[in-house]
């Protein structure tokens, strides 16, 4: 069913690396997204070499190579995007560019998550209360971290 109204979904993270849950999250997001006609922007942060992630074997998991790998997982049915500030920083900005619809903040069931985009909720509803802003937290199943993953890698 299509939706008159223009639906976004942001995804924001550094994805460091690429692993099950985020496809798994991903997915989720792209097929609500597809039964409005919608939209899904996934937001790769683009560290600076203090916070640059490193593999096991000391290999930069490069802003790039996410998101080549998520081009591959999603084609075009998603949009990547690499931040030039930060994924958090552009979801505020990304507000201020769109006059209507619904924007979803798709995150992990973690507290700080679901805090951090109440805030910006609540900034949306501030500057364009004609927007409908939604905080949708995605519960991950699979249980190892992408740290661990790093080292295996």
């Amino acid at each position: 069913m299509r939706n008159h109204s223009p639906f976004y979904c942001l995804i924001p993270g550094s994805f460091r690396p690429p692993h099950q849950g985020h496809y798994e999250m991903i997915s989720h997001y792209q097929s609500l997204a597809s039964e409005v006609g919608g939209k899904v922007i996934v937001l790769v942060s683009n560290p600076s070499k203090k916070n640059e992630r490193l593999t096991g074997s000391g290999q930069v998991i490069t802003p790039q190579f996410v998101k080549e790998r998520f081009t591959e997982m999603f084609g075009d049915s998603i949009e990547v995007r690499i931040s030039e500030q930060s994924p958090v920083r552009d979801c505020y900005e990304f507000g201020n560019e769109i006059t209507e619809g619904t924007v979803m903040f798709g995150c992990a069931n973690k507290d700080k998550d679901i805090e951090r985009f109440d805030r910006i909720k609540d900034y949306y509803k501030e500057k364009n209360p004609h927007l409908e802003v939604r905080v949708s937290p995605f519960e991950i199943k699979t249980q190892i971290s992408a740290s661990e993953i790093r080292k295996l890698m």
